[in-house]
Order: structure tokens, then C-alpha cells, then sequence
């Protein structure tokens, strides 16, 4: 089993009760590759693993479980700064073991004893970014749509 430290960027658009919001986030992760296929481990947020046969779909369904938790709390909450707050506590939830392993795989390869191997195909970002979310009320204009890819965070990259 190979452990690989890993940035990522998701941005959403999410129909609330009387609101929309646009939900960014700059997040951690540890991605895994076993016999049976890839798992993606939150490290911020924390609270949230999703499995796959490959790489790519492991990522494509933690991105759909993030995306769940915020149309569950868009259904819960009628006020956008409720919505806000519940999101943001969501994401800032870090699991501290997950952590503990994220920055020991990341000093491995930046040691050079680590390799980023199965994931070679990845771009490496040799950056310190912290997580980060935004939420945003939005205002109902073309401007506002989100387009898959139009954020440069949104391609994860193994963090080196």
C-alpha cells in the first residue's frame, strides 16, 4: 500500500434555502493506492473519505462527498451565515492522525527517500499553502457560473 500527499481545489455552486453560495476550497488530503483501488483520506476537511477503482475516480467521488455535505447543510440552514459557519466548522475539521501521516509522506519526497511513483503523472506543488475555504453569497448573474477547470487549485497536485 503507497501513501501520497496531495493538494486539491474544489470550486461549487450550491442552491440554498433563499440564497446561493459558492463554496471554494484549497484542501488537503492523503490519496492511497491499494490492491483494490485508490481511497482519498480528508485531511482538511477531515471528515471525509471516498474510494474508487482508479485514481481519478477516487477523487471525483470525495469531490461528490464534499458536494453532498454541502447541499445536506444548504437544506438545513435559511440563512447564509449559518450555511457559512456550519461549512467553514465542516472543513477547518482536520483529522490530526491523517495529518500526522500527510506530512510525514510529504517530507519523504522532499527528502527524496519518498517518490511520488504511481502518481508521477501529477504536477508537484512545492508550496506551503495552508487550507483554505471561501464562501460567498452569490448575486444571479452569468458572471457567476462556475466552470470545471477554470480554478488553477481544482487539478490536484502531489504535494513535494
Amino acid at each position: 500500500m503507497r501513501r501520497y500527499p496531495i493538494f486539491f481545489g474544489f470550486s461549487e455552486m450550491v442552491l440554498c434555502r433563499g440564497f446561493v453560495a459558492g463554496v471554494t476550497v484549497s484542501g488537503r488530503a492523503m490519496a492511497e493506492a491499494g490492491d483494490g483501488g485508490w481511497w482519498i483520506y480528508g485531511v482538511n476537511p477531515g471528515a471525509l473519505a471516498c474510494g474508487g477503482p482508479s485514481l481519478t475516480e477516487a477523487i471525483s467521488g470525495f469531490r461528490a462527498a464534499f458536494r453532498t455535505v454541502l447541499i445536506d447543510e444548504a437544506e438545513e440552514f435559511a440563512e447564509f451565515e449559518q450555511f457559512k459557519g456550519a461549512v467553514e466548522a465542516f472543513f477547518q475539521r482536520c483529522d490530526a492522525e491523517t495529518e500526522q501521516e500527510w506530512n510525514a509522506a510529504r517530507a519523504e519526497i522532499r527528502a527524496g527517500a519518498g517518490s511520488a511513483g504511481l502518481m508521477s503523472d501529477l504536477p508537484k506543488d512545492t508550496s506551503d499553502r495552508r487550507p483554505e475555504i471561501r464562501v460567498e453569497m452569490l448575486r444571479l448573474a452569468p458572471s457567476q457560473n462556475l466552470v470545471a477547470g477554470s480554478d488553477p487549485h481544482e487539478r490536484p497536485a502531489i504535494a513535494a
